[in-house]
């Protein structure tokens, strides 16, 4: 008897989560990519915090000084978060645009803090150090307009990385651009952000308490006080490089799951309760196979049921080229991807990994 209502339970969770995948694939089909047009004269301050990053940060800087050299209102401001090896700037050192500054705390969120509190523009870009601009990034940018109480969220693409990464950083992907546009927005990635100053000028929530989460804690507030948009162009415009080792990306994930318990959000933490709740059903799901044959068919539906809802919706937004999920790795991803969720943020709760040589505070 137990055994069915969990069963049944799981099954209405199941079919629940698929309607709100359903949701949000709708979503996606029906917007359309923007397409550049003439520059606007609204100023923008990039902000870039670095730790440790110099190489990656050199080039950047390059990317940006071929696109920006002859832009008016712009300025770049990099941060340097006590790093361990010293900036060379080389021929980049005699650019009027940037300022390198030190951070005047430690961690990205005081780096962050420092250059925003410099930056002689409302409107904000951040840029994570690693990240890769295409060619043609400024003459998407450049045209996008932000108003004072608005957040925008862009999508990152994922270069290299495992099979794992790829599929995730996809799916993930697709519910922070499906949420913002059906107008509950859930994450966003401040490796390429760009927000008002006025925003950020206020406290966020536990920014002093947390490590990380910069960039869902500035999401969180704009919720509050203003409007998040998300844009998404008709090619991509920039890329991080993922994980070297499952190592790091295990360190990673517990980062993330570590700052998602701080988040006060009503959409956020109402889609992380029911996260949860399928997510230990399912796992129950599992246990009673075990214990009455019978189980199966509802895990099996449960699967199904799943891994249907989950292609349909990693397809609708394929024109955001993100790595393509083939039929095999998509049943596995959704076989697995709740027993490794609930591994990663149980993990959180006792391992606490280092942050480019610091250890990290959740």
């Amino acid at each position: 008897m137990l055994l069915d209502i969990i069963g049944w339970l799981a099954v209405i969770t199941a079919v629940l989560y698929s309607i709100l995948l359903l949701r949000w694939a709708a979503v996606w089909r029906s917007s359309s990519p923007t397409i550049p047009t003439e520059r606007i004269d609204q100023g923008k301050s990039i902000i870039i915090p670095f730790r440790n990053d110099v190489g990656v940060l050199k080039r950047l800087l390059g990317q940006l000084r071929s696109q920006l050299n002859d832009v008016s209102l712009v300025e770049i401001i990099a941060v340097n978060d006590h790093s361990e090896e010293p900036l060379v700037l080389g021929e980049l050192a005699d650019w009027a645009k940037l300022t390198v500054l030190e951070n005047k705390g430690e961690g990205k969120k005081s780096a962050l803090r420092t250059g925003i509190e410099h930056a002689q523009f409302d409107s904000i870009i951040t840029l994570d150090a690693d990240i890769l601009l295409a060619d043609n990034w400024w003459s998407f940018v450049g045209t996008l307009e932000t108003r004072e109480d608005q957040m925008v969220i862009f999508p990152i693409g994922l270069r290299n990385g495992f099979r794992w990464e790829q599929i995730e950083w996809s799916y993930l992907h697709g519910i922070t651009g499906g949420s913002a546009m059906a107008g509950r927005a859930l994450m966003a990635n401040g490796s390429h952000v760009n927000f008002s100053k006025k925003i950020y000028s206020t406290d966020l929530p536990n920014e002093h308490s947390v490590s990380s989460g910069d960039d869902m804690f500035l999401l969180e507030r704009t919720k509050q006080v203003g409007s998040v948009r998300y844009v998404y162009f008709s090619e991509p415009i920039c890329f991080v490089d993922g994980n070297e080792n499952l190592l790091d990306f295990i360190h990673q994930r517990v980062r993330w799951a570590g700052k998602a318990s701080r988040l006060r959000d009503i959409d956020m933490l109402a889609f992380g309760v029911f996260t949860f709740i399928s997510t230990v059903l399912y796992l129950m799901l599992i246990v009673g196979v075990f214990l009455d044959k019978k189980t199966l068919v509802f895990l099996s539906f449960v699967i199904v049921l799943k891994w249907l809802s989950e292609r349909n919706f990693i397809a609708s937004y394929r024109v955001l080229k993100m790595p393509q999920v083939g039929f095999v790795s998509s049943l596995i991803f959704s076989v697995f991807y709740p027993l490794y969720t609930i591994f990663v943020a149980l993990l959180s709760l006792i391992y606490r990994p280092k942050w480019k040589g610091r250890p990290i505070k959740i």
